[in-house]
């Protein structure tokens, strides 16, 4: 997997020009990573929440292992159980996000730090069009 698409996934994409600086450019050149030190080079201070992200999904835990896939409806829907009350905005929310658009940790960070819905509306919105177009671009240059 390219590295530009795994920090995509992790919502970590800013972080990819260090990555480009450094050379690398796939997941696997990252396996030989022993310790969250050495991530301090592409920008992450050792116990950020970025590091301990790309930490935790270098070592296989399961819950960024979860988090990094992109979400079924009923992730969705269990995802916004654990930050929203209202039903209602809950049914919404499922209803207005397609399947496979967004990764948990794209919603979990969205839900975890916003705090309106209407404003979790909109940065849904503008996540789900940055990763179709993000896709389109991914893929169109690989080939």
């Amino acid at each position: 997997m390219l590295v530009k698409e795994w920090l995509h996934r992790l919502n970590l994409l800013d972080l990819y020009k260090k990555f480009k600086e450094q050379k690398v450019t796939r997941v696997k050149q990252l396996s030989l990573f022993v310790e969250p030190r050495q991530l301090e080079r592409y920008g992450m201070a050792e116990g950020s929440p970025q590091s301990t992200r790309v930490w935790e999904m270098l070592t296989g835990h399961d819950e960024a292992k979860e988090n990094f896939k992109y979400l079924s409806k009923h992730g969705l829907r269990q995802l916004a159980m654990q930050y929203l009350d209202k039903e209602s905005e809950i049914k919404e929310l499922v209803d207005s996000v397609p399947e496979n658009a967004l990764t948990g940790f794209h919603l979990r960070d969205i839900l975890a730090f916003t705090t309106s819905f209407a404003t979790i509306r909109t940065k849904i919105y503008d996540t789900v069009l940055f990763n179709m177009r993000f896709g389109q671009k991914l893929y169109h240059y690989q080939s």
